[in-house]
């Protein structure tokens, strides 16, 4: 587990672990690769966002290192955002994904 600032790198194991973790009610997990464009761009946005929200915990996976998860949460276009409550998958952003989106989905599961 790598700790970059404020969003954790993490490997299919770890992930799994934070994902169902009671301590972490709500995840936003960002799926990306080391060569997409749009990855690279969102990165320090999701780290802005990450400071701004000390109480969710934000992590991001490598779907080429750990391709049983991109296959498990159906990953198609990237990066992906995906958001965990209590263990469960209740939303995504594919394409086009920007700040506001994700605030947006932050304002409405986080009370």
């Amino acid at each position: 587990m790598i700790k970059k600032d404020a969003v954790t790198e993490l490997g299919p194991r770890e992930f799994l672990e934070i994902v169902k973790d009671k301590k972490n009610p709500f995840v936003i997990a960002d799926f990306y690769t080391e060569w997409c464009m749009h990855c690279l761009m969102i990165a320090p946005v999701m780290e802005s966002i990450a400071e701004k929200n000390k109480s969710i915990k934000f992590v991001k996976i490598n779907v080429e290192e750990a391709q049983e998860l991109g296959i498990q949460y159906k990953i198609g276009p990237i990066p992906c955002i995906i958001f965990f409550k209590d263990g469960k998958e209740i939303d995504r952003l594919e394409n086009g994904v920007n700040e506001a989106k994700i605030e947006e989905k932050i304002k409405l599961y986080v009370k």
